[in-house]
């Protein structure tokens, strides 16, 4: 299973334990579609909001992981009561091939944290 990740998941970040334990690295990305990552709260918490077309979507670069395991990384998202773990496109920049994976999304934004710029 590929997993995208763009926050605390990513190598050298506070959680990459989980991936280091559970994945093998694929390569850097980049999202497709119409999302937006925002930094929010208190923590400086990621995440990765879906836009309607007619909102500005923002490049959004992360890594792309191919797991053994997921029931851990879930539990940390909170899946499926905080974030959901929904298949998307993400671009390798090696290749420049489009795939799928698995990212986790935001959907539960309120109007402030929307409104950050991405």
């Amino acid at each position: 299973m590929l997993i995208f990740v763009y926050g605390t998941l990513k190598r050298d970040e506070p959680n990459y334990h989980l991936m280091k334990r559970y994945g093998i690295f694929e390569d850097e990305v980049e999202i497709q579609g119409n999302f937006k990552l925002v930094v929010g709260s208190q923590y400086f918490i990621p995440f990765l909001l879906p836009v309607d077309q007619s909102d500005t979507a923002n490049q959004i670069k992360g890594e792309l992981f191919s797991v053994t395991e997921i029931e851990e990384i879930d539990k940390l998202e909170g899946h499926p009561h905080w974030y959901t773990r929904e298949e998307v496109k993400v671009k390798k920049l090696k290749d420049q091939k489009i795939v799928e994976a698995f990212a986790y999304v935001f959907h539960k934004a309120d109007d402030n944290l929307k409104k950050l710029p991405g």
